[in-house]
């Protein structure tokens, strides 16, 4: 699949000056980690990815009809979120970063979603982040968590 870059004005000109060029290639990777870790290319998948200095939260969820399942990710996604992050952070001042992006399959296509600090309340954190991009996604679906995860 092809990465396709939304979200804001300011994304799209970050692209034009070459953010593409360093990030396409690792979000395309991205995507491919994905679809091997959940056997298929599933227009079904969603992630949620928030990072800070060299550490990343990311969270994969499955649409399996009647729920959402939660999937531990492929630790090779918290090194090209790391990655990402890293190459944004060098490329810009800290305060035109995003803060978090989303990260799906549309149209046979990977889609990313840059979010900024401006575009959330400041009272909430990337639980409430997490949990507002579920419902946008899945609607009301119910979300499935493993009761005890597996070791590493």
């Amino acid at each position: 699949g092809i990465s396709r870059l939304s979200g804001t004005k300011r994304a799209a000109k970050i692209m034009e000056n070459n953010g593409y060029e360093a990030l396409g290639p690792l979000l395309t990777q991205f995507g491919q980690i994905v679809i091997d870790q959940i056997g298929q290319i599933s227009e079904r998948a969603y992630l949620f990815v928030y990072c800070e200095n060299n550490w990343a939260q990311v969270a994969l969820f499955v649409d399996e009809d009647d729920i959402v399942r939660w999937y531990r990710p492929d630790e090779k996604l918290f090194e090209i979120a790391t990655e990402i992050w890293s190459i944004d952070n060098a490329q810009r001042a800290k305060k035109l970063r995003w803060t978090y992006f989303e990260y799906d399959i549309q149209d046979s296509k990977f889609n990313t979603h840059f979010v900024y600090p401006e575009e959330i309340p400041e009272t909430t954190g990337p639980l409430e982040w997490q949990e507002v991009g579920l419902e946008k996604r899945f609607g009301a679906k119910h979300v499935i968590y493993p009761d005890k995860l597996p070791e590493r």
